[in-house]
């Protein structure tokens, strides 16, 4: 099985490498690219997740 060992390795992986390859400000990951990462981990959503939510109404 392919583990990946960097986040440009999961983003390939994922086809997202054009977000997480290149230098430039934090940008939040769609849900699809969340869950393709999921995937590629081999994980469950709630594993890839925090444990406590923050808070989002702010």
């Amino acid at each position: 099985m392919f583990l990946p060992n960097s986040r440009v390795e999961v983003a390939h992986s994922v086809d997202t490498g054009r977000f997480f390859a290149m230098p430039r400000p934090p940008v939040s990951p769609s849900l699809r690219n969340i869950m393709a990462i999921a995937q590629v981990l081999d994980v469950t959503l709630d594993e890839l997740m925090p444990a406590e939510w923050p808070d989002l109404r702010a």
